[in-house]
């Protein structure tokens, strides 16, 4: 990289760019989401003070399994800042013998959502 900077500023130097400055931008590689265990890290009671239900459900293109033994959690909505936003489904390390539940909203009163959360069962 230090070579690759050096080099376009003796270039730039060369062509009569002195006065000029030579920014180069690298990307920094995307580094891949940490698989949650269990599948329950985001899996707890939520409140929500909306007069509507959350939207649907949006339809994800689940990514490549990453083993045999991971299951799919489906991506919902939360109540974030006074609107529904959605996050995305992820991919966690299976527990034998069990199968997992989806959690889902409750409506609790007029302006009143609650997430059930999503659980393990046999």
């Amino acid at each position: 990289m230090r070579r690759l900077l050096i080099g376009l500023c003796v270039l730039a130097a060369a062509v009569g760019c002195r006065h000029r400055v030579v920014v180069v931008e690298t990307q920094t590689p995307v580094q891949p989401q940490p698989v949650q265990q269990q599948g329950e890290a985001d899996e707890v009671e939520e409140d929500a003070d909306a007069d509507a239900e959350p939207p649907p459900a949006v339809v994800e293109t689940q990514p490549p399994q990453p083993g045999p033994t991971y299951v799919w959690i489906v991506g919902r909505h939360r109540w974030i800042g006074g609107r529904w936003v959605w996050t995305g489904g992820r991919w966690v390390v299976g527990r034998p013998g069990h199968v997992w539940a989806p959690g889902h909203w409750e409506r609790r009163g007029p302006r009143h959502m609650q997430w059930v959360p999503g659980r393990w069962h046999r």
